[in-house]
C-alpha cells in the first residue's frame, strides 16, 4: 500500500483516537481534578493552541515547496528554505517564549479578579512551562513540515498517534496519583518536545536533510509569504473563534467556567468531525467539476444536492442532542455542567449553515477567489472576541458562546449566503427551498415526541436512553425515506449498504 493511502488511514485513526480521548478521557479527568482544576488545564492548552498561530502558516509553504522543489531538483533551493525556516521559526519560538513570560507577569492582573489566589499561582507554574514548550516547539515544528513534505505519511502519522497515546496513558497514571494540571502539562510538554525530536532525527538522519543558512532573495520570500497569507488568515479565524473563549472565560469569570465552555467545544468538535466525514467523500467532484470549466448552473446543483446530503446528517445529530443531549451531559460529565448542554445545543445550531455549505468553500478554492471569505471571517472573528468579553460578563460561558452564535450566523450564514447568490450566481433560494422542503415533515415529528417527552417528563435511564435512541434512529431515517430523499439521495444510501456488505462479506471469507 502506498504511503498517500496509509497515511490517509492513519490520519483518521489519529482522529479517530482524538475523538475517543476526547469522550473518554474528559469526564474521568473532570471527576478526578474537579471543575476548577480541569478549567485552569484548560484555559493554558488553549492559549497553548492560540500561539500556534505564529505559525503565520509558514508551515503549509515548508510542505508546498519542499514537493515542488523536490519535482524540480532544487537541492540547492531546498537547503536555503530549510535553514531560512528554521532561523525564521527559531525567532517565532522566542517570541512566543516571551508572551508566555508577559502573561506569566500579568497573571494576577489578568486572572486576580475571577480566580482564587491558589489557582492564579498554579497559572503562573503552568506559563512558565509552556514557555519552554513552545521555545523548543516552533524550531521543531521545521521538521515535522520537511518529514511531510517529503512525503513520509506514515512515519508522520505513527509518531503523532504514539504522541497521543502516550500522553494519553501518562495522564491518566498522573491523575490516578493524585496529580493535577500542572503535572498533566508537564507530561503533554514532554511527549510534544520527544515526539518533534524524533522528526528532527528522522529528517537529519534518516532523510539527509541539509541546511544552508543565510538571507532569502525578496522573490523566493514574497512567494513564500504570498502563500502562507490565506492559511495564516484562516488559521487566526480559527483560534479567534474556538480557543478564545477559555481565555476570556479565565479573565472574566473564572476556572469553573471555562471548564463548561471547554465541554461545550468538545461537543463542538465531534459535530464538527461528523460533517467533515461526508464533504471529504464529496468534494473531490467539485473540484473536478469547477476546474474542467463546468457551467454555473452545474456548480449551482452540486452545492445544493451535497447540501442535502449534508442537512441529513447534521439534522439528524441536533434532533438527538435536543432529545437526548441533557441527560447525555449529565451521566458523561455530571449534573454541575448542565451548562454544557446549552452551549453544544448553541453551536449545533449555529453551524448547521456553514456545516451544510462547506462545499462553497471548495468551489472558492477551485476558482482561486478565497480573498472576501478570509478578509470577512477574519473581521468576523474580531467582533467575535469583542463580543465574548461583553456578553460572558453577563452570561459567563452561555454568554460567551452566545457571542460565537451571532458571529455564525451573521458571517458565515447572512452575508455568505449573499455573497454566494451575488457574485458566484448560486441558488440560493432554491437551496433553501429545497432544505425546508425536505425538513417540514421531520421537523413535525420531532415537534410531536419533543413535546410527548416535555409533558410526560421523565429521565432517562441508560438503558431507556439507548432503547429510545434506537427508536429514534429507525423512525428518523424511516421518515427521511419516505418523505424527504429524492433518488438521487435513495441511490446514495443503497450503494452505502451494498459497500458496508461487500466489506463483511470479504471479511467472512
Amino acid at each position: 500500500m502506498s504511503q498517500v493511502k496509509l497515511g490517509a488511514i492513519l490520519s483518521y485513526a489519529v482522529l479517530g483516537l482524538n475523538n475517543i480521548v476526547g469522550v473518554l478521557f474528559l469526564p474521568f479527568m473532570i471527576s478526578r481534578l474537579g471543575s476548577s482544576e480541569f478549567g485552569i488545564f484548560s484555559l493554558i492548552t488553549s492559549l497553548l493552541a492560540y500561539l500556534t498561530v505564529l505559525d503565520f502558516g509558514f508551515g503549509n509553504a515548508v510542505v508546498r515547496f519542499t514537493a515542488k522543489f523536490k519535482a524540480e531538483s532544487k537541492g540547492d533551493k531546498l537547503k536555503g528554505m530549510y535553514g531560512s525556516f528554521l532561523v525564521l521559526y527559531l525567532f517565532v519560538g522566542f517570541i512566543a517564549f516571551f508572551i508566555c513570560l508577559l502573561f506569566w507577569w500579568n497573571a494576577d492582573f489578568l486572572f486576580g479578579d475571577s480566580m482564587s489566589e491558589e489557582e492564579v499561582h498554579k497559572i503562573g507554574i503552568m506559563l512558565l512551562m509552556l514557555s519552554v514548550n513552545v521555545i523548543f516547539l516552533f524550531p521543531l515544528s521545521t521538521f515535522s513540515n520537511i518529514v511531510l513534505g517529503h512525503e513520509r505519511f506514515v512515519v508522520h502519522k505513527v509518531a503523532l498517534f504514539l504522541r497521543i497515546l502516550l500522553n494519553t496513558i501518562a495522564m491518566v497514571a498522573l491523575v490516578l496519583y493524585g496529580h493535577g494540571a500542572i503535572a498533566l502539562l508537564l507530561s503533554t510538554t514532554v511527549f510534544n518536545i520527544i515526539c518533534f525530536a524524533f522528526y528532527a532525527w528522522y529528517a537529519i538522519a534518516i532523510l539527509g536533510v541539509q541546511m544552508r543558512f543565510g538571507l532569502l532573495k525578496w522573490k523566493e520570500l514574497k512567494e513564500y509569504v504570498f502563500y502562507s497569507y490565506y492559511v495564516f488568515l484562516n488559521t487566526v479565524m480559527d483560534k479567534i473563534f474556538w480557543s478564545s473563549g477559555q481565555l476570556v472565560l479565565g479573565m472574566v469569570s473564572g476556572a469553573t467556567a471555562v471548564a463548561i465552555f471547554s465541554i461545550g467545544i468538545q461537543l463542538q468538535r465531534v459535530y464538527m468531525a461528523s460533517s467533515s466525514a461526508i464533504s471529504g467523500v464529496m468534494l473531490p467532484k467539485v473540484t473536478k467539476l469547477v476546474a474542467i470549466g463546468g457551467s454555473r448552473g452545474d456548480v449551482s446543483n452540486l452545492f445544493i444536492r451535497v447540501g442535502r446530503v449534508q442537512f441529513i446528517v447534521l439534522l439528524y445529530i441536533l434532533f438527538a442532542f435536543i432529545l437526548f443531549g441533557k441527560e447525555f451531559v449529565s451521566l458523561w460529565v455530571g449534573e454541575e455542567f448542565q451548562d454544557a448542554f446549552i452551549i453544544g445545543l448553541m453551536f449545533f445550531g449555529a453551524l448547521m449553515v456553514p456545516l451544510m455549505q462547506n462545499v462553497g468553500i471548495s468551489i472558492l478554492q477551485a476558482r482561486n477567489q478565497m480573498k472576501f471569505r478570509s478578509y470577512l471571517n477574519l473581521l468576523n472573528a474580531f467582533v467575535c472576541l469583542v463580543l465574548q468579553f461583553v456578553f460572558s460578563k453577563y452570561w459567563g460561558a452561555v454568554g460567551c458562546a452566545g457571542a460565537i452564535v451571532v458571529s455564525l450566523l451573521v458571517g458565515n450564514g447572512l452575508i455568505m449566503n449573499i455573497y454566494y447568490q451575488k457574485k458566484h450566481s448560486i441558488k440560493i433560494y432554491d437551496f433553501w427551498f429545497n432544505i425546508f422542503s425536505m425538513a417540514s415533515v421531520p421537523v413535525a415529528v420531532f415537534f410531536v415526541c419533543f413535546c410527548i417527552k416535555i409533558f410526560i417528563g421523565f429521565d432517562l435511564s441508560i438503558n431507556l436512553g439507548i432503547i429510545c435512541f434506537f427508536i429514534y434512529t429507525l423512525t428518523f431515517f424511516l421518515i427521511m425515506w419516505l418523505f424527504s430523499l429524492n433518488e438521487f439521495e435513495k441511490k446514495l444510501v443503497i450503494s452505502l449498504f451494498e459497500k458496508c456488505k461487500g466489506v463483511l462479506n470479504r471479511g467472512a471469507v
